[in-house]
């Protein structure tokens, strides 16, 4: 029976879980009146169901103890029915002290989405709610969802300005589903701004040799050179014509030089 439940050991900080899978589990099987029902109190020993009964009940707190760390036996192992079990463990791990009051209140006013994604953040949401109802604080439907909406990321705010205008808000369960189409939404939008971007990046990235940009420029770069060569050799001719007219026409080795025109008449 204990083997097949489908739940963890109880600590100190899952009561509430722990307790609602315990409960539908002893419930489908048929145990849960010795916690609660007809079989809460053991019948005589001398009475002719007293065996069924005590058979059942062993099956319920060896289950419950199955289900406890070492540490916790002594709340069912000192109990002399499955009720009595139940309530010392209640007792312990649900009561309603100030302290724990106070530490879930808070967690949950101050609880935010930040990188948790839509069913995390709502589980999370709902599994502090049900920590409080365990302890009897209440947290009605319209405050859930008033908590969800006020601890979403910026990337949810205009659903939620959208929402907030509405004269009847959503049920809890309508506010996640919602969100999860948003979701949906932000991580479409994502990929396509991404998609838009590595496109841009490759339309502006330098072509090599053989792109048609790369050859433009290439070519533009040999007309500059073959500019530039020119300039220099026309530089260099100039230069060269203008000392031969300084210092007179080249004599050629063969040639006699003339004596200059000016000085003939002297």
């Amino acid at each position: 029976m204990a083997s097949s439940i489908p739940t963890e050991k109880l600590d100190r900080t899952n009561y509430a879980s722990w307790s609602y899978k315990m409960h539908q589990y002893l419930l489908g099987h048929g145990y849960w009146s010795f916690v609660e029902g007809t079989n809460e109190v053991a019948p005589e020993p001398a009475h002719k169901d007293f065996r069924v009964w005590e058979q059942g009940a062993s099956r319920v707190l060896y289950c419950l103890a199955s289900f406890v760390h070492d540490q916790m036996l002594g709340y069912i192992r000192d109990a002399k029915t499955p009720k009595e079990a139940w309530e010392n463990l209640r007792k312990v791990f649900a009561a309603s002290t100030t302290t724990r009051k106070l530490q879930l209140r808070q967690e949950l006013n101050n609880i935010r989405q930040r990188d948790m994604s839509v069913t995390d953040y709502t589980t999370k949401v709902k599994e502090i709610c049900d920590a409080l109802g365990s302890i009897n604080v209440t947290v009605d439907e319209h405050e859930m969802v008033q908590i969800c909406l006020g601890g979403l990321a910026k990337r949810y705010r205009p659903m939620r300005t959208t929402i907030c205008t509405w004269e009847k808000p959503p049920s809890f369960f309508d506010l996640q589903s919602m969100m999860m189409v948003e979701e949906n939404h932000v991580s479409e939008s994502r990929t396509t701004q991404s998609d838009s971007r590595m496109l841009y990046m490759e339309a502006d990235r330098p072509r090599g040799r053989g792109g048609r940009g790369g050859s433009a420029r290439n070519g533009s770069g040999r007309q500059e050179q073959e500019r530039r060569h020119n300039e220099r050799a026309d530089s260099i001719s100039g230069t060269s014509t203008s000392k031969g007219s300084q210092g007179g026409a080249e004599i050629h080795p063969h040639q006699t030089a003339h004596p200059p025109v000016c000085s003939r008449g002297r």
